[in-house]
């Protein structure tokens, strides 16, 4: 069974180097936007981890599942326009929750993938609804002392599970920066 519309699959490309252009042009200040909000949230998981909001690891976490997030929708792409067997639906939604969701938005309007499907849309953006709330409750003063709660006790599991050269690797990775 196929999963996945022929329809969504372009049957011809424009030949004419005119109109290849003009689409070019048109999507240029579209993607400058993409761009710019990716930057925005790494300099925001930046700025969170200077001022003690967030440990180090979480946001090299963050930055590393953006990066396998836009692997997967260009894989899942590559696959739909080959018909080959797809990335689950599930699977990109977990990694937007997880973090991924500023470049999966790129990756959506670069590779114009999973853009017209609604309800894929609508969980996507439910998704992103989830990460930004949780992302704003980890910076109230609440939600910052439960991740750190939780980060001490990762620290003392190390301290207690592994070699000390590794552990003062390990704590100094799960830090918090000091204001």
């Amino acid at each position: 069974m196929q999963r996945w519309a022929k329809s969504s699959i372009p049957q011809s490309l424009p030949t004419n180097p005119t109109e290849i252009s003009l689409q070019v042009r048109q999507c240029i200040p579209s993607m400058i936007r993409y761009y710019a909000l990716l930057l925005a949230v790494f300099a925001a998981l930046a700025a969170s981890f200077w001022f003690g909001y967030i440990p180090l690891f979480l946001a090299v976490s963050v930055v590393l599942i953006n990066g396998l997030t836009y692997v997967f929708y260009a894989v899942d792409k590559r696959s739909a326009m080959k018909g080959r067997w797809r990335v689950p639906e599930s699977r990109l939604h977990l990694l937007g929750v997880l973090g991924g969701w500023p470049s999966a938005l790129l990756a959506q309007q670069t590779f114009r993938h999973k853009t017209k499907k609604v309800r894929f849309r609508k969980v996507f953006w439910l998704t992103v609804l989830l990460n930004v709330g949780f992302s704003l409750w980890l910076h109230l003063p609440q939600g910052n002392h439960l991740l750190r709660q939780a980060v001490h006790r990762l620290e003392s599991f190390a301290e207690k599970t592994l070699p000390w050269p590794q552990v003062q690797e390990w704590t100094a990775f799960m830090s918090f920066h000091d204001v």
